[in-house]
């Protein structure tokens, strides 16, 4: 277990949640509107920020807004002052020693004079405002970045660009350089993969790092592929793809626009992470699961010392067990559905985190020292607030999934609700540009490996002849709940539909009085849901027509019609098994977070069992039936593949083992008793 500083978590060997993308053995500062902030090399100007605890970009109507990497303010260097065109959006900014940055609205202008401003560092270092950047939301829309006004410095043909370089996307790549086509891999982050570490792997797959490397493997220095990284593309049309790209050169930050020229197009972009609609939702502290995740992977950074989550989708749930390993208190980890199925809800037992199904967050409101309140309550009966009230140092929520389409929709693809996923879903097809991974619905690595095949081979005028993937089986995986919605409580913070500059809030709309005259299926609403010129984003639309504050037929054409709202950045190993095959040797993968668990002699043993019902994976295993709690535990079930022949996989302590005939296998309620089986050739001995 790692101890953990105030605003990072210390570097554990072989921990995923060390900060894997930073060098803490090189320190750096820079300035900010004067004022100096410190970091490593590796940092974002975000995670920086974020590590220097600032959590908060300012406020709205008095109410803290939380800073995020999908909501926080451009940047400009100093050097660069009066050119707009030159700023960037802070989590896409590097961190560099001795920089000098000014934050800038959204067009990109200096939000501070040239002179240094004393009464903003000194409210910064002792004001109120110590966690907050005061910047000034008012008025504030989305930073997309004004790279039409910069020189496109590069212009190169290819035969495919393909956007997005996780496992979709890598494999649209390296199909389509197989069958000798020049391509261009696009991503907007400094690696690879995706979101696959996140949503880990099924039952069959490798893992998430290993699958990605297979990949790479292949395609690396391959002479027909070209990659970008930390290459944003914001616009597509049937000739080419323009790029903008953030390049670290020394002791200085260049960035340049790119034309990628191409007559096809593969979208591997993604999912957007939906924000449960409660009061509070946006407080400093709420983070939705990607973002801790991938803000803990890559940088160390976690709030507080104790959490609490709410989700209604199953891989948030490896979050917490990630931060328990990692000191973090989990104070409740909710679930919103009322029979939920997981791999991860069956490892938080041998952490003794209890499940709380059938829950959610009511509300949460601030407190001093930086903590939030959060109020839960029973998901078929919010109004009575029957459950926990907890502080907490941070609220981690998870919503649920929402395709990235922004680009689809740039590329003039269509797209429709649809009701079983709460989702909107691209419809139809464009003749050059085709959809792959998660964006076109694939869930497991193995889909989304198949579904970037499949594009690159149709985009050739081919069909996919592989057909050996792995499927998401719902009778194991529970697919994701519908998204929480709570209430309004009286003198509680507001409730946010999305994040982002909308601030969009729940409004009782009489939809009859607003579509009766709104004209026939094949018109655009004039004005969109109440005549206000405000951008909405799609988890905005989805949350509306989630909310029936706009009737399914018509978001789907807002959205088309306001496509310039959210250009979304998002990013983000986890448990796998494989099948035994009897011939061979069992291999297991222990999932890192169980790595340390229980001691250097932890060992992937077979066990025979005296009885097999009621065992389940993440059962806890004792060294004998005198010591049943959760800090004498000395393994857990790993594995129930051979479970109907009277045989487990563990996945614990040997030596701990060695002294006792049998060991215990507690399954909450009453135990089984179980032999290890010694056999050489499964590489089990004691």
């Amino acid at each position: 277990m790692a101890k953990k500083n105030s605003h990072r978590f210390a570097k554990l060997e072989g921990a995923l949640f060390s900060g894997n993308l930073i060098e803490r053995s090189k320190p750096l500062q820079f300035t900010l509107d004067g004022v100096s902030y410190e970091g490593f090399e590796g940092d974002t100007v975000l995670s920086a920020l974020m590590g220097a605890g600032i959590n908060t970009i300012g406020k709205i109507s008095g109410e803290a807004i939380a800073l995020d990497p999908r909501f926080c303010p451009p940047v400009l260097a100093n050097s660069n002052y009066g050119k707009p065109q030159s700023a960037i959006s802070m989590h896409r900014m590097p961190a560099i020693n001795g920089l000098q940055l000014s934050l800038t609205d959204f067009l990109g202008k200096n939000t501070t004079s040239k002179r240094t401003n004393p009464g903003k560092i000194l409210r910064t270092i002792w004001g109120a405002g110590a966690k907050s950047l005061n910047y000034n939301l008012k008025g504030h829309r989305t930073f997309t970045g004004l790279y039409d006004q910069l020189k496109i410095e590069v212009q190169e043909k290819f035969d495919l660009v393909v956007i997005g370089a996780g496992v979709a996307g890598l494999s649209a790549a390296r199909e389509a350089i197989n069958l000798g086509w020049r391509v261009a891999l696009v991503e907007q982050m400094s690696g690879f993969g995706g979101d696959a570490a996140f949503f880990g792997a099924i039952e069959g797959e490798n893992r998430p790092e290993d699958f990605v490397e297979d990949i790479l493997k292949d395609i690396r220095n391959n002479e027909h592929l070209k990659i970008y990284l930390n290459a944003k593309a914001y616009f597509l049309n049937e000739e080419s793809v323009r790029v903008h790209q953030v390049l670290k050169e020394g002791s200085s930050i260049t960035t340049k626009v790119l034309e990628l020229q191409t007559s096809h197009t593969i979208l591997a972009t993604g999912l957007l992470e939906r924000l449960p609609v409660f009061c509070g939702n946006r407080l400093p502290g709420v983070k939705g699961a990607r973002t801790a995740f991938n803000l803990a992977a890559n940088y160390g950074l976690w709030q507080g010392h104790s959490s609490a989550f709410s989700t209604s989708s199953s891989p948030a749930t490896q979050v917490a067990l990630l931060a328990n390993e990692m000191g973090v208190e989990i104070k409740k980890l909710a679930d919103s559905r009322t029979n939920p199925k997981s791999r991860f809800f069956e490892f938080s037992k041998a952490y003794g985190i209890s499940l709380a199904i059938g829950s959610q967050v009511s509300f949460c409101k601030p407190q001093k020292n930086n903590r939030l309140l959060v109020q839960f309550g029973l998901t078929a009966d919010l109004e009575t607030n029957v459950g926990d009230v907890l502080s907490v140092g941070s609220l981690i929520v998870c919503g649920g999934w929402q395709p990235n389409l922004n680009m689809w929709l740039n590329a003039g693809g269509e797209i429709q609700w649809s009701e079983q996923f709460q989702q909107l879903r691209a419809t139809g097809e464009l003749a050059n540009v085709k959809l792959a991974g998660a964006c076109s619905g694939a869930q497991s690595m193995s889909e989304c490996a198949a579904s970037g095949e499949s594009a690159a081979l149709m985009l050739q005028g081919k069909s996919n002849h592989k057909s050996s993937y792995f499927t998401k089986n719902t009778e194991h995986e529970s697919e994701d709940g519908r998204l929480q919605i709570s209430g309004e409580f009286p003198d509680m913070p507001a409730r946010f539909l999305e994040i982002g500059s909308s601030f969009l809030q729940p409004e009782k709309i009489d939809t009859k009085k607003m579509w009766q005259n709104a004209t026939s299926d094949n018109q655009n609403p004039k004005y969109g849901t109440n005549g206000k010129n405000i951008e909405y984003g799609l988890g905005d639309l989805a949350t509306k027509i989630a909310l029936k504050e706009i009737p399914e037929k018509y978001g789907a054409l807002l959205a088309q019609e306001r496509y310039n709202v959210f250009k979304t950045l998002d990013k983000s190993a986890t448990i796998e098994y494989r099948e035994v095959n009897n011939n061979e040797k069992s291999n297991f993968i222990v999932p890192n977070y169980l790595i340390s668990r229980f001691g250097e002699h932890a060992k992937t043993v077979e066990l025979k069992i005296g009885e097999t019902r009621n065992l389940e994976i993440g059962c806890l295993i004792y060294s004998n039936q005198d010591n049943l709690t959760i800090k004498h535990a000395i393994g857990t079930v790993i594995h129930m593949n051979s479970a109907l022949n009277g045989k487990v996989v563990a996945y614990l302590n040997i030596r701990k083992a060695a002294n006792f005939p049998q060991v215990a296998i507690n399954n909450g309620s009453s135990y089984s008793t179980a032999e290890i089986i010694t056999d050489s050739s499964k590489g089990t001995e004691i």
